[in-house]
C-alpha cells in the first residue's frame, strides 16, 4: 500500500492510525491484495457497517497501474459484499481514482476538502479535495 500511494514511509504511522481508529480482529474488515505474475501489486480494504460497504486504501504500484487491476481491487470487495446481502458501497476518490469508479459504476454525491499536512516540508498549505 505504500508503494503504491508513493508513501512507504508512512505505513508504520497507517498502521497504528489503523488500530487506534479500532480496526482490528473483531472490526468487520477485509483486506485485499493483488498479485501480477507473483508480485504484490496492489491493495484495497472492504470495511462494513450499517449497512454500508466502505471501500479503502485502493493503491497499485505505479508498473503495475493502466491494466485494470485498480478496478478489480475495488469490484471484488464489493462482490464479496453483496453476497453477504449488502447493497450500498462507497468510497472517497483521489484524483487519479475518479475515472476508474465512475467506469465502474460509481456516481458523485459530493466533494470534501481534505487537507493534508506533511511534516518537514515548506509551510506552505496543501488543499486536496476528495470525491465521495
Amino acid at each position: 500500500m505504500g508503494a503504491g500511494f508513493g508513501a512507504a514511509d508512512y505505513i508504520e504511522a497507517f498502521c497504528e492510525w489503523y488500530i487506534c481508529m479500532g480496526f482490528n480482529s473483531t472490526t468487520p474488515i477485509r483486506n485485499y491484495i493483488g498479485w501480477l505474475k507473483e508480485k504484490p501489486v496492489a491493495t484495497s480494504t472492504l470495511v462494513l457497517g450499517a449497512g454500508v460497504a466502505g471501500i479503502y486504501c485502493v493503491s497499485t504500484i505505479p508498473e503495475a497501474r493502466r491494466q485494470g487491476i485498480g478496478a478489480a481491487m475495488t469490484i471484488r470487495p464489493l462482490l464479496d459484499a453483496r453476497g453477504m446481502g449488502y447493497r450500498v458501497g462507497t468510497l472517497q476518490a483521489s484524483e487519479m481514482g475518479f475515472p476508474v469508479y465512475r467506469q465502474i459504476g460509481f456516481q458523485e454525491y459530493y466533494r470534501v476538502p481534505l487537507y493534508i499536512w506533511q511534516p518537514n516540508t515548506d509551510r506552505t498549505e496543501v488543499n486536496h479535495e476528495s470525491t465521495t
